[in-house]
């Protein structure tokens, strides 16, 4: 069935376009409504202002243009309300008609509303799917325009060069956002800037895979049991990583922006970002070093229940029991004690 969305605009029936047509239909997403408008006739004004934040326009795969007649027409609120990944102008969005609170309101038992899909990953990233009309926008030189186009009122001129997709008014798309790798039987949830949040489990692959340029093999499987959970919250992608956008990545303790690590015995190998504790009386190894170090010199881990002084030395990198530092000398807590005795001497005043 050949879908012309653009002659099913603007007409009379009560579900404000596509009459006949049911079901999920492909469009691209014209505008989002976010900003605050006074014009009568903005998204804004006709989404009967902060109620319909979120919603959007939308046009025909077909259509150059906006497409005009019942303002409400081509207007779509999100499908699912309490998860909303809003979709950028340009994208495709799947859109399907539903009932409207028009039902209620006005008791028009007919009137429907379009819901809107999540974006289609056109281009697979997480960052844009940008797939704009090859009509109106997209190739910035005008002397290229198809027949298409030139039949719909776009002539070939190349002095006059048309501007490139646009995503929206201030969201600007960034190349270098790489999708993660995902594992076996993953939850992954990812955001456009390369934060993401990460429901997964320990899991070890048997194969060699270094012959390919990127490993499947995660970095928090080395210990443990396979099906061991461990949730990542991360906030900001590594800067510097290499420059193809298609190749997957993995979440990086190191150096990633911010990052929140739930585990059950996984060994996460970060690394301590300064290890010079001597001013608050601490001697510190790193983690991933201490059990070699105990292993080496055949020294006793200690009791872990009962603090074991004798285990450990400021002398020494490798001990069982961190000494505590001497708050005694600490010029913040003299002057807390200090106030207390005074309390205490002078409690009329």
């Amino acid at each position: 069935m050949s879908l012309e969305f653009g002659k099913f605009f603007g007409g009379n029936s009560s579900g404000g376009g596509f009459p006949n047509l049911t079901g999920f239909v492909p469009v691209r997403v014209t505008e989002v409504n976010i900003a605050p408008d006074d014009n009568e006739k903005s998204l804004f004004k006709v989404q009967e202002d902060y109620w319909g934040v979120g919603s959007i326009r939308f046009e025909s795969l077909n259509e150059a243009q906006n497409l005009r007649g019942n303002l409400r027409n081509n207007i779509a609120l999100p499908l699912n309300i309490n998860i909303r990944t809003l979709p950028l102008v340009n994208e495709i969005v799947f859109v399907i008609l539903g009932p409207s609170k028009e039902n209620m309101i006005s008791g028009d038992t007919t009137a429907q509303t379009y819901y809107y899909t999540n974006s289609l990953p056109t281009w697979n990233n997480t960052n844009a799917n940008v797939f704009p009309s090859q009509l109106g926008e997209g190739d910035t030189s005008t002397d290229t325009n198809t027949i298409q186009a030139i039949e719909a009122g776009i002539p070939n001129n190349p002095d006059n060069p048309k501007s490139g997709p646009t995503t929206g008014k201030v969201y600007e798309e960034t190349s270098d956002i790489k999708n993660l790798y995902p594992q076996e039987g993953d939850v992954i949830f990812e955001g456009r800037f390369g934060n993401s949040l990460r429901f997964s489990s320990t899991g070890k692959y048997k194969e060699n895979f270094s012959k390919f340029k990127v490993n499947p093999q995660n970095p928090w499987s080395k210990d443990g049991n396979n099906g061991s959970p461990i949730t990542i919250l991360r906030n900001g992608q590594e800067k510097g990583v290499a420059f193809d956008a298609w190749e997957p990545i993995f979440e990086d303790v190191n150096n990633d922006g911010s990052s929140i690590y739930l585990t059950s015995n996984q060994n996460i190998p970060i690394q301590l970002a300064y290890s010079q504790l001597s001013s608050y009386g601490v001697d510190i190894t790193p983690p991933e070093d201490t059990t070699t170090e105990f292993q080496k010199i055949s020294e006793p881990e200690g009791n872990e229940f009962v603090s074991n002084k004798e285990a450990d030395s400021v002398s020494q990198a490798q001990d069982s029991i961190n000494v505590e530092p001497d708050l005694s000398t600490d010029p913040n807590l003299v002057q807390k004690q200090a106030a207390i005795q005074e309390t205490n001497n002078n409690p009329g005043r």
